[in-house]
């Protein structure tokens, strides 16, 4: 997903999930090959076989709020990785509606989402030196939705 959909390239993604770049590189090639020999069409596939490979689909959205976590990619958070992987993240989870951990990622990037404009002036703001009231409550509010998703049953 991120160097297909995303152009991202395997320096960029091994940053993100703290690899060397030639790591990935190898990782990239065999999902390649993997998805050649195996005839994986290039489409949204079905809740089965989504179900199957929710890990590595939840791996790919959180490494794609990796490479954007404490900076925004574009003009604007909306025109971000960051709100794009929000975005994923949230529509997976309410696709496939009673995956914890699905909704524990929609969740986490919500909460991040939100405090990114407390966090803007360094890569790393310490929480209690962030300032909270720039952070978006709506975004909040909606993370501890999707936490109580699993356990209640209800939607977001």
């Amino acid at each position: 997903m991120l160097p297909t959909v995303l152009g991202c390239n395997a320096g960029q993604i091994a940053q993100a999930f703290a690899v060397p770049t030639s790591t990935m590189a190898q990782r990239l090639v065999r999902a390649k090959s993997q998805i050649r020999d195996r005839r994986i069409p290039f489409v949204v596939p079905g809740r089965i076989e989504l179900l199957g490979r929710l890990k590595s689909v939840l791996e790919a959205i959180d490494g794609e709020y990796a490479m954007d976590w404490w900076l925004v990619s574009g003009a604007t958070l909306r025109d971000s990785l960051a709100d794009e992987a929000h975005y994923i993240a949230v529509t997976l989870a309410t696709l496939i509606g009673d995956q914890p951990e699905a909704w524990g990622l929609a969740a986490l990037v919500s909460y991040c989402v939100a405090r990114a404009p407390a966090r803007e002036a360094a890569a790393y703001v310490p929480l209690e030196e962030q300032d909270t009231r720039r952070s978006n409550p709506d975004l909040i509010r909606r993370g501890e939705q999707y936490l109580q998703r699993p356990r209640v049953g209800h939607g977001p």
